[in-house]
């Protein structure tokens, strides 16, 4: 941080740092949404809601997605990443409001 104070450094770090530190890198999730309607276009119909119903699903998800569809799943970010986005944006706007 430096000299800066608390309010300029928060202000001046990027969004996706502040969240990475206050999430502990844990941003992103399964996009099940993208699996089910890629699926879909390959003929399957793949329709899970978590990481364990993808499991459960192994020989559907190989036959349509090939041999090494586990390293490749669909990936966005996560709702508690796109909830305090929202927050970290308000503080700044705070923040900046207040100089």
């Amino acid at each position: 941080m430096g000299e800066k104070t608390l309010q300029e450094f928060f202000a001046g770090c990027d969004n996706n740092y502040i969240l990475a530190k206050l999430l502990a890198g844990n941003t992103r999730e399964t996009d099940f949404d993208l699996i089910h309607n890629e699926s879909l276009k390959k003929g399957f119909d793949i329709c899970a809601s978590s990481d364990v119903e993808i499991a459960m699903c192994a020989a559907e998800m190989r036959d349509c997605f090939g041999e090494e569809w586990m390293m490749d799943l669909p990936t966005k970010q996560s709702n508690d990443y796109r909830y305090l986005d929202r927050i970290v944006d308000a503080v700044k706007l705070a923040f900046n409001e207040s100089k």
